[in-house]
């Protein structure tokens, strides 16, 4: 190489300063900046452990991801995967002409 990396020395000094304006659209005026970095390494942890599971139709959808919070999402899935079974397993009656529906005589 014909330079090196520049260090602390070669950098120039900052004035730093702040300006606040609170936004009138949140109840503390808050406001997001820089913020989209983070929200993809949470989305792949929580596609990460949805497709751990293929066999459910695992949904986790609260963050922070607490043992809690996966555990029941999963016995959640569980659930639903157990009664659309149950209602797949149970044959729809068969269609009866009008009369039959009043009653049989």
């Amino acid at each position: 190489m014909d330079y090196t990396i520049p260090t602390a020395i070669e950098m120039p000094l900052f004035e730093i300063q702040h300006q606040t304006t609170p936004s009138p659209f949140t109840p503390f005026g808050t406001k997001g900046a820089g913020e989209s970095g983070i929200g993809c390494a949470l989305a792949a942890l929580c596609s990460a452990i949805e497709n751990a599971f293929p066999e459910l139709d695992l949904r986790l959808t609260e963050l922070p991801l607490t043992p809690n919070r996966v555990w029941r999402a999963i016995r959640e899935a569980e659930a639903r995967s157990r009664s659309e079974n149950e209602s797949a397993s149970v044959e729809p009656p068969t269609a009866r002409g009008v009369e039959g529906v009043k009653g049989e005589s």
